[in-house]
């Protein structure tokens, strides 16, 4: 018997042109986007785990930008980074890092946004131990249109 090998996965594909990104997962964790006008949501993909299932889908999202938007593409280690405060036993995994992102809308540059959320787990319980893998990748729409010519 062979042991089981699976990966996640997340890719997004900009057209910068039309001004719209095409993303999907793999068993990954759904993109947080946060608009310039500070709506945020979960883009709602889909698709299982690379490796397991034979004929898995990988449906793709179409999602508009705007200039400004800005999208957070994360590692499932931040379910385990924000510890559960109620008291309650059990699995690590919580959804308390949605909370920690949602305060990132205040924040308007992608460095601020990855620098807050850096100081934000260095104050954690366990931060030098994490359970799992921390990557954040945090990518904003242009704020110049293609082909428009900047004023000096």
């Amino acid at each position: 018997m062979h042991p089981s090998r699976f990966a996640t996965a997340v890719y997004a594909v900009v057209d910068c042109r039309r001004r719209v990104m095409t993303v999907a997962t793999a068993g990954h964790p759904p993109p947080f986007m946060i608009r310039k006008n500070g709506e945020q949501e979960f883009l709602d993909t889909s698709g299982g785990l690379l490796g397991v299932f034979e004929n898995e889908v990988y449906d793709q999202l179409e999602v508009p930008l705007a200039p400004g938007d800005r999208l957070l593409l994360y590692s499932d280690g931040f379910e385990q980074a924000f510890p559960d405060t109620s008291g309650k036993a059990g699995c690590r995994a919580n959804n308390h890092y949605r909370t920690e992102f949602g305060k990132l809308s205040e924040l308007d540059d992608p460095q601020d946004m990855i620098d807050a959320i850096s100081r934000r787990l260095d104050v954690q319980q366990g931060s030098l131990n994490q359970a799992d893998d921390l990557t954040l990748l945090c990518v904003q729409a242009d704020m110049t249109p293609q082909g428009e010519k900047i004023a000096a």
